[in-house]
């Protein structure tokens, strides 16, 4: 019955056939049912309050372009009911009216927008402050005026501007003063509990090591593991050598931001670097070979020669009326006159050399008018010692320079001369050429093992293994000192600054063409391994401090911009989802991380982590080992209960994670 009597009183009224006092009675039922709504959310008074500056902006662009009050009319009302719709039904919330607190927020968001940017036009040789009064002023007058003071619309507008001004003064003096006070606190508990800037930085330390880890980078024990034993053998190695990506973007970070951690990060690498070709020295010393250069060892043995062989072979001139007929067919063969050629030209080289007397004719040869040999009498074997001479010279020049293989006419001539040797120890019952000849091919293979030494990198790992497996034990050291020579000489003209240890050993083939030379398995490894540490030590130098700008650079350092963009984004995504209590504390937490860093003393002590040689042996190696990663977030932490540590992070002046 309610619902018919409802329809016919809107029939009524509709077609004006109600008595006027029905009419009122009606017109204020209808008044009361439909804006007296239930009362508006936080969440309405929030998003009323952001759209107030749209309203703003558009009653002062109506009023600029002469459209007069018509955009300044309130906003729309609801709407009378529908007929047939039920009077009791309440129609929607009622619209915030005043400044509720709501309201208020939404204002402020918006409204500091526009005054944002439009406070990006101003120069930025204006001081903060007046930046922030700026921003507040356009900010204010961007809100609505009521329609009930619409004659009143500029006056209004300067009350406004007035109040946004101070409002923004306000603001950027309370802001300066709680980063003041936020500064002071922090440098307090720095100079008051320095440990625990340095549990921030173990905690950060280990954060990262955990995120490295996980995909197969050392753990914190096994690089402190690393780290104590290449110190063991001489190498000043740190934590940043066997970092993964993250720890060590984080090092690179620490030592290139401003601050101690810079000077503290750059001394070490430098100094250490300088000395790398020293290191280097004594790894050849000990691994390869000692003591006297090539040089001396070749003079040495220039003089063990002479000395050792020079009495045997004053006794083969006692040898006379060597001869048969086996021994004629060598002496008519052109290539073993040509041989006793050269070896006549050698003698008397040797002769003049050592001040002795050279008399051809004594020992029964004479040269002809075309240059040749000619004997005089049977020979003695003085005489045929020199064709033997001769011979080795025409063989040495059929040797490749870079393979020291000889070629087919070297070959031949190779065996020309073995045979030629074994007639004349046959000849030679006494033995006497025999000992003379061993007193002088002793040292002379020993200095074909130092050139064969020296030219390891020239010859396949193949032919270099065939060699020293043809050298007796003493020749094998000979060509040790040969490779050590050219090792030190390839350190010697490394350019300042450059990786020594890529003058070693370049690549796996360099490698291998040095490994026949070394004396075992265990001194060849021992070597690699000693050069391969100069190599990751080289390479820390050059990722941290040197080169350009890399991705992974720009990665780290722009990590903050990231995380502010990041933050940016949550807040936004917050307040378009109406979780305006999420995105207040979005903003919080913007504003905490950013006036937290960076951090020079959170800096320098990750450095101390990162860059210290012999960290195993320290508190904070063991540090390393006890402490968690540091959870997500900072806290102020003041000293710890009596007997304790403290654990908790410091936030010091502006500090917090140095990077995220």
């Amino acid at each position: 019955m309610a619902d018919d009597r409802q329809q016919l009183l809107s029939e009524a009224y509709r077609r004006g056939i109600l008595p006027p006092d029905m009419k009122s009675a009606y017109e204020e039922a209808q008044k009361r049912n439909i804006v007296q709504g239930s009362e508006p959310s936080f969440g309405e008074e929030f998003l009323h309050g952001m759209a107030d500056p749209v309203l703003g902006v558009a009653q002062m662009v109506s009023r600029g372009t002469g459209l007069g009050a018509s955009a300044a009319a309130p906003r729309p009302g609801p709407s009378a009911p529908a007929e047939g719709v039920k009077t009791e039904q309440k129609v929607r919330p009622a619209e915030p009216e005043g400044m509720t607190a709501g309201r208020f927020l939404g204002n402020l968001v918006t409204g500091a927008g526009v005054g944002g940017a439009a406070a990006s036009f101003v120069p930025r040789i204006i001081t903060p402050m007046t930046r922030a009064v700026i921003a507040g002023g356009i900010g204010g007058v961007s809100q609505p005026v009521d329609p009930v003071k619409e004659e009143s619309f500029w006056r209004e507008k300067s009350r406004q501007l007035t109040e946004g001004a101070v409002l923004g003064y306000g603001l950027s003096v309370a802001g300066k003063g709680a980063s003041l006070g936020l500064e002071k606190l922090g440098d307090f508990l720095v100079r008051k509990y320095p440990e625990n800037i340095m549990t921030q930085a173990v905690g950060t330390v280990l954060k990262r090591i955990d995120q490295d880890s996980k995909y197969g980078a050392p753990t914190a024990q096994q690089m402190l593991d690393l780290v104590d034993a290449a110190n063991q053998g001489g190498k000043p190695m740190a934590i940043a050598d066997f970092a993964g990506k993250n720890l060590r973007s984080l090092g690179g970070h620490v030592a290139r931001a401003p601050g101690e951690s810079r000077q503290m990060a750059e001394s070490f690498l430098t100094k250490r670097d300088e000395a790398a070709a020293e290191r280097l020295h004594a790894d050849v010393d000990r691994y390869v070979s000692s003591g006297a250069t090539m040089f001396e060892t070749t003079e040495a043995l220039l003089s063990a020669r002479s000395a050792a062989s020079k009495p045997l072979y004053a006794d083969t001139d006692k040898l006379q009326g060597v001869w048969s007929p086996r021994l004629q067919q060598f002496l008519e063969n052109p290539d073993v006159a040509r041989g006793m050629a050269r070896g006549y030209h050698i003698e008397r080289l040797n002769s003049l050399a050592e001040g002795r007397k050279f008399d051809p004719t004594m020992m029964g040869v004479d040269l002809d008018a075309e240059g040749n040999i000619k004997l005089l009498r049977t020979p003695n074997m003085r005489v045929l010692d020199m064709a033997k001479q001769g011979l080795d010279a025409m063989v040495a020049e059929e040797r490749n320079e870079l393979t020291g293989r000889l070629s087919s006419l070297g070959v031949a001539l190779d065996r020309v001369r073995r045979a030629y040797v074994t007639e004349l120890d046959g000849l030679d019952t006494s033995g006497v050429y025999r000992k003379a000849r061993e007193a002088w091919s002793g040292p002379s293979a020993s200095l074909d093992a130092m050139r064969a030494g020296r030219q390891a990198f020239g010859q396949s790992p193949e032919a270099n293994q065939a060699l020293v497996n043809d050298l007796s034990a003493n020749d094998q050291e000979f060509a040790r000192v040969g490779l050590a020579d050219m090792l030190r000489e390839r350190l010697g003209k490394a350019g300042f600054n450059s990786d020594e240890s890529r003058a070693l050993i370049r690549n796996p083939w360099m490698r291998d063409q040095m490994r026949p030379f070394f004396k075992s398995d265990k001194d060849f490894n021992s070597f690699v391994d000693s050069v391969s540490s100069e190599n990751i030590m080289a390479k820390t130098k050059n990722d941290l401090l040197k080169g350009s700008q890399t991705a992974e650079r720009l990665a780290e350092d722009e990590s903050e911009k990231a995380s502010t963009m990041a933050s940016g984004a949550r807040i936004a995504r917050s307040l378009v989802e109406a979780r305006f209590f999420t995105a207040i504390g979005e903003m919080w937490r913007l504003h905490r991380d950013v006036s937290r860093r960076p951090d020079p003393q959170l800096n320098e002590a990750i450095a101390k982590l990162m860059f210290a040689p012999d960290i195993a042996q320290t508190d904070l190696g063991r540090r390393l080992l006890t402490s968690p990663p540091l959870p997500v977030g900072n806290y102020l932490a003041g000293p710890a209960a009596a007997g304790q540590d403290i654990v908790a992070p410091a936030v010091a002046a502006g500090s917090g994670e140095a990077v995220r």
